[in-house]
């Protein structure tokens, strides 16, 4: 998944996807720009799947989250 992220959306920086359970992600970028980037030039294809993209916060909990 990092490749098609890096190559579509062209960052200008690195970053990290950490895989969780409950067929999340999280991915910790190098550039503030970056993060805006991609969650603001939505939708998102990656596989041929549709992934659901937002800022993280302290009440997310993997296992709970609906779409």
């Amino acid at each position: 998944m990092k490749e098609p992220l890096q190559k579509v959306r062209k960052l200008q920086g690195g970053f990290e996807i950490m895989d969780n359970d409950n067929s999340s992600y999280m991915v910790k970028f190098d550039h503030a720009a970056d993060k805006e980037k991609v969650i603001t030039s939505g939708p998102w294809l990656i596989f041929d799947h549709c992934l659901v993209v937002s800022h993280w916060s302290l009440e997310f909990a993997s296992s709970n989250a609906k779409v």
